[in-house]
């Protein structure tokens, strides 16, 4: 960025004529840092520093007089690429930190490419530096540089700031947890009613079969009782009229025969037993 800066400032310096016949490739970075304020690192990924070239030493200053003074408070502290962030582990919470850079919106006149004037609106550094901690839940405190009070003086505060940040981290983290045993909770007692449900309906089904099968040896029992009253009315009406028994002795057994098939009494008796 530096490279390119000087670059730009040599571009700068050239007259008009050389400007419009000769590109500087080198000049690019710069001028598109230039006018989004400068800031080192400027897209759409997290990061964990967005600074200007003026600021960035004292923002890694910052962090480093942090890191060195974590360990002696429970912390353990990295760079997280994944997520833009230097990262405060320790005591059952991670603390992500990131820094920027405050910026002003101004405008200044510009010629189009037609050759007619606008007004266009661009970011300059202002030299004061925001630093801004959070979690996994949500965006934490924020410090920032006033006329008096800077960042370095702050530090004791932004520790101060992390331990109440690791208490909402814990408050959240028991929210969770007793958030899942009620979902526990809800299933198993949803499980048991199913079990419940279950059971019931297994009884009425077991209780319709069994009225089925009732209705089933009645009407059976009724057949077989039928046909052997009605073999008796036969062997009596024979009798009446002088048949001799030995002409329906072949029907008679047939019929009782299949009067003891339709006859459930034995089967009931010995499932009942």
């Amino acid at each position: 960025m530096r490279s390119s800066r000087k670059a730009s400032d040599r571009n700068d310096k050239w007259p008009e004529w050389r400007k419009r016949v000769e590109t500087d490739s080198d000049t690019w970075k710069w001028r598109q840092a230039k006018d989004r304020g400068q800031r080192l690192r400027d897209y759409h990924k997290p990061a964990a520093f967005r600074v200007s070239l003026d600021t960035y030493k004292r923002a890694l200053s910052l962090t480093n007089a942090l890191a060195l003074a974590a360990a002696s408070r429970g912390f353990a502290v990295s760079k997280d690429d994944k997520i833009g962030r230097v990262v405060f582990a320790g005591h059952n919470a991670d603390i992500q930190l990131r820094i920027t850079e405050m910026l002003q919106n101004k405008t200044r006149q510009s010629v189009r490419y037609d050759g007619k004037t606008e007004t266009e609106t661009y970011q300059i550094p202002t030299g004061r530096l925001r630093l801004t901690l959070q979690t996994i839940y949500r965006e934490g405190p924020i410090f920032e540089d006033r006329e008096s009070r800077t960042l370095e003086s702050q530090l004791n505060r932004v520790f101060a700031a992390m331990y109440r940040l690791v208490v909402k981290v814990w408050e959240k983290d028991r929210q969770h947890l007793d958030f899942h045993r009620r979902l526990e909770e809800e299933s198993r007692q949803r499980a048991e009613e199913e079990l419940v449900r279950a059971e019931h309906k297994r009884l009425l089904a077991e209780e319709r079969a069994r009225k089925r099968s009732l209705s089933v040896e009645v009407i059976r029992w009724s057949k077989s009782h039928r046909i052997r009253e009605y073999v008796a009315h036969i062997q009596t009406t024979a009798n009446e009229r002088g048949v001799s028994p030995e002409m329906l002795g072949d029907w008679t057994a047939w019929a009782l025969s299949v009067a003891s098939e339709l006859d459930p009494t034995e089967i009931r008796l010995s499932e009942s037993a």
